[in-house]
């Protein structure tokens, strides 16, 4: 499982095709920042890889967040070269 070591230069939205009401928060590096809003994501989802949609991303978490960034996963690899969905 790959975790934050150090910051990472985008936090991605991931959404699931699960029944989930929310989208989950993953790092990505300077050289994986062409996942943008659009894109399907390798990711770790609890104990599995699975795909998900990058759905949201910005330079730094929101103010509040409440999950410590140094617990957060990375992007695995960017699956799609092009946009699947625009924003």
């Amino acid at each position: 499982m790959k975790t934050i070591t150090t910051a990472p230069d985008l936090w991605l939205d991931v959404a699931f095709n699960l029944p989930l009401q929310q989208a989950f928060t993953y790092g990505a590096s300077a050289a994986e920042t062409d996942a943008y809003v659009g894109k399907r994501v390798e990711v770790h989802f609890g104990t599995r890889r699975m795909p998900g949609y990058v759905v949201g991303c910005a330079r730094s978490l929101p103010e509040g967040f409440s999950f410590p960034a140094s617990g957060l996963k990375t992007i695995l690899r960017v699956i799609d070269k092009e946009p699947i969905f625009g924003e």
